[in-house]
């Protein structure tokens, strides 16, 4: 696919070259290549000719064969081609530190020196699309027959949104797929998919069902038929879906879930049910011809040739590279606010690596398109909450759980961003007994505590033997469990009942469970056949799914006790491909939409396999979440630009002030500043006036404090809500001035700050020698944000002096090693410069400093779209 695309451009020749034809043994043992014996006449230059490689180098298929070790004997630049692309690391699985750059195929990539993203090339003419004014709608969906493709899911929101439809399936038939895909329900996968389907489907919904294999341009025609193409997937790998190409290229409407297999399309059409069918098929034909023109083969050769132009690579006739672009538009942060306990420090963000917590399925759901970027906060009281408020800078706050701290709710009152509330248990309030504050609770938008299912594909199959049920909550303290045993004997008599073991259950439940079913034995006496038998349910999330994968039937019941987490497991237990049933004698008041083990019997419950859930799916899925939120989200969103920081959120004890006096003079000049914010350059004068600083200050305020203040001010933009980090000692004078005019300091140390965060960082202490400094930096580029700067002071070694003349005191370090680390670090330093001026002592008292000197670098804006 990028070979087809790329060797169509005039400004480059390319050579291709299977692995099978490289001698990689003489690449190791003489460091350069040459093709195997019986190759030479294949399509290629004389070794040592290319001036550049693409290496489609996935980790399964050429890693093994050309090691990473191998690759610096190609000479000349190297790109990767990376197709397995996770959505928070995207060269997750290439080396990339051996390559010059990755041809990352994920337009919402973020750039980096490792990173381009490009877009995904579409092969074939771009039709413009019809309208065929049908009377009956056809909509269709097409994929191998693996799970996760959410075909089932089409035809419930189908159901949902008409009366009369027509949806059109196509399966084609695939020998290794269909042979392990056999084993997951005992039959041919796109069989299973046909019959779950046509269950589904309501009277009035047509469904045509097909098996043909078809090449790409007769599925091209046969996307172009449809009135809307639409793709429900529930599957979690990485990468992203290729099926959509072709709806892309017939130019017709076209609808996705918020699954990130598809966030590629999500920046041009909102997921399905934030946009509705009926939606997608009036208003994203418009959004299709954008996606047509940014996929076109054009705009990936003009991207290919910018990476090259930018990595060093001479293309004729090309003038300068544009800068990589990221189709994904800055997200919007979502705090999900949790009380923390004593001295407990949770991340404020990371990878989402297990569902099992509800509130890491809310991040997953939110995250999942882009449009949101959650983030998980402990906080210990009020203060804690409004640090972390001001590192974060959220659009919305999502409260979880009760609000306990007395001092909070004023805080929340003022204004700030949109407010929501998470229970983490049913009916859990907003507020602790005893709070009042009427005026939030009108504020506070509720998020009911209802099922999360998460994206997630499972192959686990049912083996051979007696039909297996699994009950969850069976320890109930009346006699539901009896009940439903009672219903399975007469239904299955010869089934095995797994009864599942939370993990948070005790040997006292242990032991009230094992009277209970010593009291059962002359009802299970009745049925020998019939098996009881505790199973412990794992406790991260993926062992649970392929764990209840296995098993014929899952029925959960509410024992009124570990609600909560069993209404975790049942989420889990939702994204399988087995039944999930529930009770009337022990329900749970979040589910009215569910199959009940009264409705029919246990057969007939476990044939109905996803169909039993389908409905249920629809509306408790990680897409009715994130639509549901972004609804309340932007109705009541407040009018702050993304980034900036109301008044009323500033940390206590802050106090916001009018500036009394101006940039001082010959210190920090009025058009340096204005370079600065272009992230040009930013010189700091010598022999400057600081009188300035003594009308607001002690007099113990050193010319090193006011030089700190001056330039941290202006570094910061004069605004008191920017996020200023303080190394060294917050009581000298620099730190005393800042927050007397009204600046925010948070200290190097405190936990509240998020990588690549702060404005402006700076010490007040001098750095004692070159160790420090390299200590000191390395930390403080890794806390700035794009464009943020840095400003420190330094003891300045002079080029004339021995070792024998420094004073241990004093640390002295190189200007020029200073410079070079910063470069190293990749930020751009602008200095050293001296703001007093020392005449150079040959022979130095011992007793004297050494020259002071200031130095500011600022860290590179990252590229945006």
């Amino acid at each position: 696919m990028v070979y087809d695309c790329l060797k169509q451009s005039k400004f480059y020749d390319l050579d291709y070259i299977t692995l099978e034809q490289i001698d990689i043994d003489y690449l190791k043992t003489n460091q350069s290549f040459r093709l195997k014996a019986g190759h030479e006449d294949a399509e290629g230059e004389k070794p040592g000719s290319y001036d550049f490689w693409v290496l489609n180098y996935h980790p399964h298929t050429m890693a093994p064969l050309l090691p990473q070790e191998l690759l610096p004997h190609l000479k000349g630049p190297k790109f990767a081609i990376v197709l397995e692309v996770e959505p928070d690391n995207p060269i997750k699985f290439v080396p990339a530190e051996r390559f010059d750059s990755c041809i990352v195929l994920d337009p919402t990539a973020m750039p980096t020196a490792k990173v381009t993203p490009f877009p995904r090339p579409l092969r074939g003419v771009s039709r413009k699309g019809h309208h065929h004014n049908r009377e009956i709608p056809v909509i269709g969906s097409f994929g191998l027959g693996t799970p996760g493709k959410g075909f089932e899911h089409v035809v419930e929101a189908v159901n949902r949104e008409f009366d009369r439809a027509i949806v059109r399936i196509n399966v084609p038939r695939a020998t290794h797929v269909d042979s392990i895909m056999f084993n997951v329900h005992r039959m041919e996968y796109s069989e299973y998919i046909e019959k779950l389907c046509r269950k589904i489907a309501k009277p009035g919904i047509e469904i045509q069902f097909t098996r043909d294999f078809l090449e790409e341009e007769e599925l091209v025609d046969w996307c172009a038929d449809n009135d809307l193409n639409c793709f429900f997937y529930t599957r979690r790998q990485s990468g992203l879906s290729a099926t959509t190409d072709q709806c892309v290229i017939s130019g017709q409407p076209l609808i996705v879930s918020s699954n990130d297999t598809f966030r590629h399309i999500h920046p041009y059409i909102a997921p399905y049910p934030k946009t509705s069918l009926r939606d997608a098929m009036r208003s994203t034909r418009d959004s299709v011809r954008r996606l047509q023109k940014d996929w076109s083969v054009a705009a990936f050769q003009d991207s290919f040739i910018d990476m090259l132009v930018a990595n060093g690579v001479t293309v004729d006739g090309r003038g300068d590279a544009e800068a990589a672009r990221s189709a994904r538009h800055s997200p919007t942060t979502v705090v999900l606010a949790m009380a923390g306990t004593g001295e407990e420090k949770a991340p404020l963000s990371g990878p989402i690596s297990d569902p099992i917590s509800y509130v890491q399925r809310v991040v997953a759901a939110l995250g999942r398109t882009g449009e949101y970027k959650p983030v998980i906060m402990r906080y210990r009281d009020a203060d804690d909450f409004q640090r972390g408020i001001f590192w974060l800078r959220p659009s919305a706050v999502v409260l979880c759980g009760t609000v306990e701290d007395p001092g909070l709710p004023p805080v929340l009152e003022q204004a700030g961003p949109v407010l929501h509330h998470l229970p983490l248990a049913p009916g859990q309030p907003l507020l602790a007994e005893g709070l009042q504050a009427p005026a939030l609770q009108q504020k506070v938008h509720k998020i009911d505590r209802a099922p999360v299912i998460p994206y997630y594909t499972a192959l686990p199959s049912i083996p051979p033997g007696p039909m297996r049920i699994c009950v969850f909550g069976a320890r109930t303290p009346d006699n539901s469990f009896e009940l439903i045993v009672s219903k399975i004997q007469r239904d299955k008599p010869d089934a095995q009942i797994l009864v599942a073991r939370l993990p948070s259950e005790t040997e006292e439940d242990d032991r009230l469970f094992a009277r209970k079913l010593e009291a059962m034995q002359p009802q299970l006496r009745m049925t020998p056949a019939l098996q009881v038998v505790t199973v412990p349910m794992p406790r991260d999330a993926f062992s649970v799914i392929h764990t209840v994968g296995t098993y014929d039937l899952l029925l959960f019941a509410n024992d009124g006790t570990h609600g909560p987490e069993l209404l975790d497991y049942c989420d889990l237990a939702l994204s399988t491909e087995r039944a999930v049933i529930f009770t009337r004698m022990a329900s749970f008041p979040e589910i009215q939409n569910g199959t009940f083990l009264e409705d029919a019997p246990v057969e007939a419950l476990a044939r109905k396999g996803m169909s039993a859930q389908t409905a249920l799916y629809n509306l408790r899925s990680e897409g009715r979440l994130y639509s549901e939120f972004d609804r309340v989200q932007r109705a009541n969103a407040a009018p702050t630009p993304a980034g900036q920081l109301q008044s009323g959120w500033l940390p206590s004890g802050s106090v916001v002030e009018a500036r009394s006096f101006p940039c001082p003079s010959g210190l920090l000049e009025a058009e340096e500043s204005a370079w600065l914010a272009k992230g040009n350059r930013l010189d700091i004068l010598q022999d400057s006036d600081l009188s300035w600083a003594h009308e607001h200050a002690a007099a113990y305020v050193t010319p090193q404090q006011q030089f700190l203040v001056a330039a941290v001010e202006c570094l910061s933009n004069w605004s008191p809500a920017s996020r200023i980090v303080a190394f060294g000692d917050e009581s000298r004078g620099s730190g005393i001035l800042l927050r007397k005019l009204g600046y925010t300091l948070t200290s190097a140390e405190e936990r509240m700050i998020p990588a690549g965060s702060a404005d402006c960082v700076f010490s007040s202490c001098a750095l004692s020698g070159m160790a420090d400094a390299r200590d000191f930096l390395t930390r403080v580029v890794a806390m700035l944000k794009p464009g943020g700067s840095g400003v420190f002071t330094f003891f300045q070694r002079e080029a004339y002096a021995d070792d024998d003349q420094e004073n241990p005191d004093f640390p002295t370090t190189d200007p020029d090693e200073l410079l070079a680390l910063l470069e190293s670090l990749g930020v751009t330093p602008v200095g050293p410069v001296q703001w007093h001026s020392q005449r150079p002592l040959l022979a130095p008292n011992p007793f004297s400093a050494p020259q002071l000197a200031g130095l500011v670098f600022l860290k590179p804006e990252a590229a945006t779209p």
